[in-house]
C-alpha cells in the first residue's frame, strides 16, 4: 500500500494496483512491466514488498530466500 493504492502481484505474472480509501477498494488496474520478465516470473514467490518514497525504489523478498531485492 502506497499513496492510497494497494499493489498486488499475481502468480500469472500480472502486477496490479487498485485505489483504497480506507474502507472500499476500487477497480484493479494492470501495471505495464515493460518486459521485466524476470520480475514478472518472481511475482508468485514474493512474500514481502515495500516502497521507499525517498529513493523511488521497491524492495521485496522471495519465498525460501533470505535476500532483499
Amino acid at each position: 500500500m502506497a499513496d492510497g493504492r494497494l499493489y498486488t502481484g499475481w502468480a500469472d505474472g500480472t502486477f496490479t494496483w487498485r485505489p483504497f480509501n480506507g474502507t472500499t477498494f476500487g477497480t484493479a488496474r494492470d501495471i505495464d512491466l515493460h518486459d521485466l520478465t524476470a520480475f514478472s516470473s518472481e511475482l508468485a514467490g514474493i512474500r514481502g514488498m515495500w516502497f521507499d518514497k525517498v529513493t523511488g525504489r521497491m524492495y521485496f523478498t522471495i519465498r525460501g530466500q533470505n535476500q532483499l531485492y
